[in-house]
């Protein structure tokens, strides 16, 4: 398995093939919105990966030099270490594999990035699964495939997927450092155990996520411990096994304390954010209807109804999107009931893995719909985790669970009439959520929802038959390759499309015109186009910043009276505003807009040298004696900033 993926790997990348929607920047820049794409249609919807985090990491090939830790082309310089995965040339890089076929070119890039999630992920969770079933190999690719193509990590294009990932990683690398009676394979998992445990803190700092998956790990490595205790021969090798646990330490702390000095200040600015630095949350807030919401396969009757259109449809439950209301497939309340059913018969905590995971889930649950104390929360990490991202941790465990219980024959042996009841009662939970769902968001018919109901219940029931299991768990993974696997486009390459548009070149020749020294400033609705300056490798002072920039943004405001509008992550865009010289407001949590009078003096005290107006009136640009038209095409036009008179 190892060698197909492999080559599955070298090939894809080498062909350039990911499946980012990149070509939805066509739309923008006016080019054809989907050059390059082989299959499928880009999802405009995936703004995270197109508009934001992409352009942060191909900024890093145009800046000159590439890869620096501080890009000098986001506003007054921004530090790449911290908190999302760019490709930066630094000793912390070993910690971010994701990003590194960046460092030989951007396409090959996109492709690394995202295969290396795609075929880690499958491979990693296959390792899991393994483990925990025991080297069952079908149950473990059912279950790795299951989890993989699960709405949730579809629809979020894999999205932050490198933290479980390394989590996987970071759990199978301990149990062959903890059970392995190979001195080699112990100090290999050693070091392994150390780096796994580095990228999952520091590939991708996303804390609401890795802190629900910091507590999975915990109970799935106690479950795991408990259920093999008599295997764990500690004193076999017992020095080896402590050096191997000394390398993982020490390569865990020399990495957090390199990335502690190189990134304090950005940690101390993160975390006195107005967002999200400040935000609290404490549970509680969680709907029921949305929970087992994905269990009805909505996303496939809904791509059967409207095809990829099914992506933009206006009303994807109470979130607004495709993406928000991506969960996952739940079977754990029947699976629980299975467990202390087993347990019950056998008088005995028969179990110890299953149970972990089990008190996982309910310790999860309890936060989602009753919530913590805020004492709880800041303690135990989840006022870093607002409700919205506890599904995560909760579909990983319920799959890891389910994997758990098929891998014992003694589930298969409970009694039929035990099965029937387990298997009714999860209908009638799915049922009273059909109905919820139904009132809350009538896509589907009442008839469809109800039926796949009964049907997944049935599926619960041959899933526990010796017989019919392997059956039942295969078009149950079919089935969710069918509801996510038509969402991502499959596009090659595409990263030329900047500098090869009009709109790019009539920037870099601007640029080259003022010695390549230019600083631009983007007036527009949305701030998606005003990120494509830091493609380029030319300075702007507007598009997304992962933290707040003080210095650049108190110019406009020296007293400090709206710091709480810029202080935050987030895009920054500038908006004509005739009333007065300058003005700040935040629209939503992620965005704060700078109202400025395109007559005023203020760009040029900011330093700034062209303008782009685009999708406005221009006549206010126009007539302002500091601007002079350069470009225009379609709804876009470039100006340069020149003294009154000029």
């Amino acid at each position: 398995m190892v060698l197909v993926l492999c080559s599955l790997f070298i090939l894809l990348v080498g062909l350039h093939i990911h499946q980012y929607s990149l070509p939805c920047w066509g739309h923008y820049i006016h080019e054809e919105e989907h050059a390059g794409v082989l299959l499928g249609t880009p999802q405009e919807i995936r703004s995270d990966d197109w508009a934001v985090e992409i352009p942060l990491m191909l900024s890093q090939l145009s800046h000159k030099p590439p890869f620096p830790v501080i890009n000098s082309n986001i506003g007054i310089g921004a530090n790449q270490l911290a908190p999302l995965k760019l490709p930066v040339w630094h000793v912390l890089a070993i910690f971010k594999p994701t990003t590194w076929g960046f460092f030989l070119g951007a396409d090959t890039g996109l492709a690394w990035m995202w295969w290396s999630m795609v075929l880690g992920f499958f491979y990693s969770f296959f390792l899991l699964f393994m483990l925990i079933s025991r080297n069952r190999f079908f149950l473990s690719i059912m279950g790795s495939l299951f989890l993989l193509f699960s709405p949730f990590f579809q629809f979020w294009s894999l999205h932050g997927s490198e933290i479980p990932i390394f989590m996987a990683l970071t759990f199978i690398s301990f149990a062959y450092l903890a059970f392995s009676s190979d001195k080699r394979i112990i100090l290999a998992s050693g070091v392994l155990l150390g780096w796994f445990s580095g990228c999952f803190m520091l590939n991708f700092i996303y804390p609401p996520i890795q802190v629900p998956l910091a507590h999975l790990l915990v109970f799935l490595t106690g479950g795991f411990v408990a259920s093999r205790y008599s295997e764990l021969h500690f004193r076999q090798a017992v020095v080896v096994r402590l050096s191997g646990f000394g390398m993982s330490l020490a390569i865990v702390t020399l990495a957090v304390a390199v990335f502690y000095i190189d990134t304090r200040e950005v940690i101390t600015i993160l975390q006195n954010t107005v967002y999200p630095g400040k935000r609290i949350s404490t549970g509680g807030d969680f709907e029921f209807w949305k929970l087992f919401s994905n269990n009805f396969f909505i996303h496939l009757y809904a791509f059967f109804q409207h095809g990829v259109e099914a992506a933009s449809l206006a009303k994807w439950g109470a979130t607004g999107n495709i993406c928000e209301y991506a969960s996952f497939i739940f079977f754990f309340p029947a699976l629980l009931l299975a467990v202390i059913t087993r347990c019950a018969l056998a008088r005995k905590a028969v179990d110890p893995l299953s149970l972990a995971l089990g008190g996982y889930i309910i310790i999860v649950l309890v936060y989602l719909f009753l919530g913590f104390p805020e004492w709880l929360s800041r303690l135990t990490g989840f006022s870093l985790v607002p409700s919205f991202r506890g599904p995560m941790g909760l579909g990983i465990a319920d799959t890891a669970l389910l994997v758990a219980v098929l891998s014992k024959p003694a589930y298969f042996e409970l009694p039929k009439i035990i099965k029937i009841i387990i298997a009714t009662l999860l209908a009638a939970l799915l049922l009273s959520s059909a109905i919820d769902l139904f009132a809350k968001w009538p896509l589907a018919p009442i008839a469809f929802l109800m039926a796949a109901s009964v049907a997944v219940a049935l599926a619960f029931y041959f899933l526990l038959s010796a017989r019919f299991s392997r059956t039942a768990l295969a078009v149950l993974v079919g089935l969710s390759i069918l509801s996510t696997g038509w969402f991502n486009p499959i596009v090659r390459g595409g990263s030329d499309i900047f500098s090869n548009s009009t709109l790019g070149r009539a920037i870099l020749e601007a640029d080259a015109r003022q010695g390549a020294t230019s600083r631009w400033a983007a007036f527009m609705g949305f701030g998606a186009l005003a990120n494509i300056f830091r493609i380029l490798g030319v300075n702007s002072l507007n598009g997304v910043y992962p933290y707040p920039q003080f210095d650049l943004w108190k110019k406009l405001d020296p007293f400090g009276k709206v710091v709480d509008v810029y202080n935050r992550y987030g895009f920054a865009t500038f908006v004509p505003c005739l009333d007065s010289d300058v003005a700040f407001f935040a629209p939503n949590p992620a965005s704060f807009m700078i109202g400025i009078n395109p007559s005023s003096q203020v760009l040029r005290n900011l330093g700034v040298t062209h303008c782009l107006v685009m999708g406005m009136d221009t006549r206010p640009f126009d007539r302002s004696p500091v601007l002079q038209r350069i470009f225009s095409s379609e709804n876009v036009s470039l100006y340069k900033v020149v003294s009154p008179g000029q």
